[in-house]
């Protein structure tokens, strides 16, 4: 349930795509880490360990922007607490050998792609260690360039810290639990009142007008929402990707539509990028179709925000006289929703004072020119494998 009037969209200046590692959702923190390396396959891991402040997130930006330099892709990869901090990078560069390029300039389809190299934060609450250590991953340790003495020293402070940091983020998940369940309901009162038939064959006849244009593939999931320190933050990869935009409502049955497109789409064999509510990822806020470079979107909103020519509303499809049986508790849903939202948005803004104190403890630790060397030599190791 993401209002249109909620949503910010941040605007990155450097090129490439930008996507959320995972989500702060009902049921915590929930990452999206094995599904981002499954989907490009690379043919290099380096798993950067380090606590907070210690330069995670600079290593990844040079050695993103060395290999941009040199003619790769990039895949952006950020923290969905902290949107301003990166926790992954995936690099692909362009199989030279081909003499089609591929339908879009920044796909996810490995056949395009001649080397695949990630680099991603393994630490907590998205630890990950290597498979086959050696072989493709590899550990960075930044740790080799703190003053563990003076760590050592200022222990107590770092542990009250991380309690309290970690109580906000509780404090927020209950939050979004109660959201989650104010949408359920609402969910429930909208499809009872919806004809599901008719969104159904709605749904085939859409998607039987882009079928011949879109590419052909597996669908893969991308997060471009989050609930973080910053407020509810929206991406806008996906809208710059496309050609055409069609913005969703309906409520519950604009949603409804839009899982049976991406049904459609998959029985068709249609390549989409699908991309999850933050707060429950079996809930779909918007799908990019390949190829056709059409996206579409819900928005919870009425019917006059729409642009008439690329809007369609779902909302049609329901009986009007249920509707207003369960009006006034719809709406009081919706308001308290939005308020337990707000409310999860507040407690994670206290987690982030807490957290950027522990990170001015590190930083006060950091032998930062090792760490810039170390991420120079990366960064030229990543550029000889492309």
């Amino acid at each position: 349930m993401i209002s249109c009037c909620e949503i910010i969209y941040r605007h990155i200046k450097s090129e490439g795509e930008y996507y959320f590692a995972g989500s702060n959702s009902a049921a915590g923190f929930v990452g999206k880490y094995d599904e981002l390396l499954n989907d490009t396959v690379p043919e290099r891991v380096f798993i950067i360990k380090g606590g907070p402040g210690t330069g995670k997130s600079t290593l990844m930006r040079v050695a993103a922007e060395k290999s941009k330099m040199a003619g790769a892709d990039v895949e952006y990869i950020y923290c969905a607490s902290d949107p301003s901090s990166l926790d992954g990078v995936i690099i692909k560069s362009p199989d030279k050998s081909l003499t089609d390029p591929p339908p879009d300039k920044l796909c996810n389809d490995r056949k395009y792609y001649g080397s695949v190299v990630a680099i991603v934060d393994g630490t907590a609450p998205h630890t990950r260690d290597c498979e086959i250590p050696g072989g493709r991953d590899e550990i960075i340790d930044l740790g080799a360039f703190w003053n563990a003495r003076q760590l050592y020293y200022r222990r107590a402070e770092i542990q009250e810290l991380g309690a309290r940091k970690k109580a906000y983020f509780a404090n927020a998940y209950k939050f979004l639990s109660a959201a989650q369940s104010l949408d359920d309901f609402v969910t429930e009162e909208q499809l009872r009142a919806a004809d599901t038939e008719k969104i159904k064959k709605a749904a085939e006849r859409f998607t039987e007008k882009f079928s011949k244009t879109a590419d052909k593939g597996e669908c893969i999931v991308r997060l471009i929402s989050a609930i973080s320190m910053n407020g509810t933050v929206r991406f806008d990869t996906l809208e710059k990707k496309a050609k055409k935009i069609y913005r969703i409502v309906g409520g519950a049955s604009g949603r409804f539509y839009l899982d049976e497109i991406i049904q459609a789409s998959k029985r068709k064999g249609i390549r989409l990028i699908i991309a999850p509510s933050p707060i429950n990822h079996n809930i779909i806020e918007a799908v990019y179709i390949t190829g056709a470079d059409i996206l579409l979107e819900t928005l919870d909103c009425d019917e006059e925000f729409l642009d008439k020519s690329r809007g369609a509303n779902i909302g049609r499809f329901a009986d009007e006289e249920k509707i207003k049986r369960n009006k006034h508790q719809i709406k009081r849903s919706k308001k308290m929703y939005d308020m337990c939202i707000k409310e999860a948005c507040e407690c994670l803004e206290q987690a982030k004072i807490a957290h950027f104190e522990i990170e001015r403890i590190y930083a006060d630790s950091m032998d930062y020119k090792g760490v810039g060397d170390l991420s120079n030599t990366i960064a030229e190791r990543i550029v000889e494998l492309l």
